[in-house]
């Protein structure tokens, strides 16, 4: 047994495909955990109404971080990837862009507040408008995260990760073991351990990449053309995950919206085998020839499929249960929209990975499209379907929003993409690999 676990463990403990998609997948689940558990903590001591005011002040926090990184993280990697002697100049421009773009978001914020939650009481707006200050620190980061990924430094990005959400769960339990929880110290547990990662994440950048300010017009003009086409899907990627969101902080009571937010978050752990897939797919398979890069993804959707579909059927038959002993009875009546989410969150998980051969290929732009159709038939759908059946309707809109992304991205790959779309379905040779990779982790007989 113990000759068994130790094979395992150099399996996921190397530095092959295999070894980091399984690191990344296991970080990701236990983020993931961990997230539910700051979820259940923020949900019980807090309400439904409490719940509501918290979502509203991390809103733009969150929401801008992603809207304003102008495709940094993709764009870096890409370009970096295939001119590596242009290195420090690419990571010096990314830097100078990442500041300024900071700088808007935080303006932006200021604008969107009133208009966003505008029925919230006054002290919510005004303390929302302090949080901004994350929303500089969050965008500068997505200069940063990328250098780990170019170095394949999984290792570290994942440990990083997976502390950062621990010291949140730490802080609302903190918090409330001093009685001192409410909408507004649950928002700075929530964002302050960013800081300590942020930072160290920065310093390693300026230390092992020494970005360099030469050739800045230039390598900008690069990062900020492919970036800007790449962003165009990252906004879709990022609306879709926060348009639901975005109206109905509108349309429905503090009360309701909580207890939409408690399950979307829920629903969100069946996405860990996309973005566990997608941080590894992209620096591994970008400059590689097409067959290859086409097999790559399809292994990748393959697996993301099957896991989605187990997570689905485990919502199913466990939701009801979990709401009600994890969250309380007063968020059991969000288990229809739990099995409506969870089913879209699975799509969204398969559209992410469908994704990632448009960026390898420098056509972001067919995404953006897309998302452009389907965000504005899903926001329709959201926001009817949300005023008359509440946060069901609202979640059956989501669904039929990001169903037809999935139909989009793989329709693409034939036309206008004119390469092979990825299998649906696995292979002998899919089959035979799992086995293989079971029999190094068992052993000889």
């Amino acid at each position: 047994m113990i000759r068994h676990l130790r094979t395992a463990a150099s399996l996921v403990a190397g530095r092959s495909g295999f070894a980091t998609v399984a690191q990344t997948g296991l970080t990701t689940g236990f983020v993931l955990l961990l997230n539910m558990g700051t979820g259940i903590v923020s949900a019980r001591f807090l309400g439904p109404q409490g719940r509501g005011e918290l979502a509203a002040l991390m809103l733009c926090p969150q929401l801008l971080c992603f809207l304003f990184t102008f495709g940094l993280p993709a764009s870096l990697v890409v370009l970096i990837r295939k001119q590596p002697e242009q290195e420090r100049s690419f990571m010096g421009a990314g830097l100078v862009i990442s500041a300024a773009a900071g700088l808007l978001a935080v303006c932006s914020g200021a604008v969107l507040i009133p208009r966003l939650i505008g029925q919230y009481s006054p002290e919510i707006q005004s303390e929302a408008r302090w949080l901004l200050i994350f929303v500089l620190l969050g965008v500068t980061q997505s200069f940063a995260w990328p250098a780990l990924q170019v170095r394949d430094r999984f290792g570290t990005y994942n440990r990083a990760r997976f502390w950062q959400t621990a010291g949140i769960l730490v802080g609302l339990v903190a918090l409330v073991l001093m009685h001192r929880i409410s909408p507004l110290t649950a928002a700075l547990a929530y964002l302050l351990p960013t800081l300590p990662y942020s930072l160290w994440c920065l310093g390693w950048t300026l230390r092992e990449m020494k970005p360099s300010l030469a050739d800045l017009k230039a390598r900008g003009r690069e990062l900020l053309s492919f970036g800007v086409r790449s962003h165009l899907v990252d906004i879709g990627n990022t609306l879709f995950a926060w348009v639901d969101k975005l109206i109905l902080v509108q349309l429905l009571s503090p009360a309701i919206f909580g207890t939409y937010v408690v399950v979307f978050n829920l629903s969100r752990l069946i996405t860990t085998f996309g973005a566990s897939v997608v941080p590894v797919l992209l620096p591994r398979a970008a400059g590689k020839p097409v067959p290859e890069m086409i097999e790559a993804t399809s292994r990748a959707v393959v697996a993301t499929a099957l896991l989605n579909l187990v997570a689905v059927l485990g919502c199913l038959f466990c939701g009801r249960l979990i709401l009600e002993l994890l969250y309380g009875l007063k968020f059991a009546a969000g288990y229809l929209t739990l099995l409506i989410l969870s089913v879209e969150a699975a799509l969204t998980g398969l559209a992410s990975v469908l994704q990632q051969p448009y960026l390898m290929l420098s056509r972001p732009g067919i995404v953006a499209l897309g998302h452009l159709v389907t965000l504005a038939a899903g926001g329709c759908l959201i926001y009817v379907l949300g005023s008359r059946f509440g946060m069901e309707g609202a979640a059956c809109g989501l669904l039929c929003g990001t169903g037809l992304r999935t139909l989009l991205a793989y329709g693409g790959y034939r036309w206008p993409l004119r390469v092979p779309a990825p299998r649906l379905v696995p292979t002998r040779r899919d089959w035979e690999g799992v086995v293989m990779a079971s029999s190094r982790i068992r052993g000889p007989a």
